[in-house]
């Protein structure tokens, strides 16, 4: 059985935004490339606190 993201070599992740939202940019590692290519956007619309993630 394959866990997600278990079989990728290596991800970077940065903070951005989106629509005005709170956001994490995602890359993976392609080996044919030599570099680390984007893969996804993740939106966080609920918003963030100091303490971590909120319902809003």
């Amino acid at each position: 059985m394959q866990v997600p993201l278990t079989g990728c070599v290596s991800w970077r992740h940065f903070p951005t935004s989106a629509n005005a939202q709170p956001a994490v940019a995602c890359y993976l590692r392609n080996d044919d490339a030599g570099a680390h290519l984007a893969w996804s956007i993740n939106v966080l619309i609920r918003g963030l606190r100091d303490a971590g993630i909120c319902a809003g």
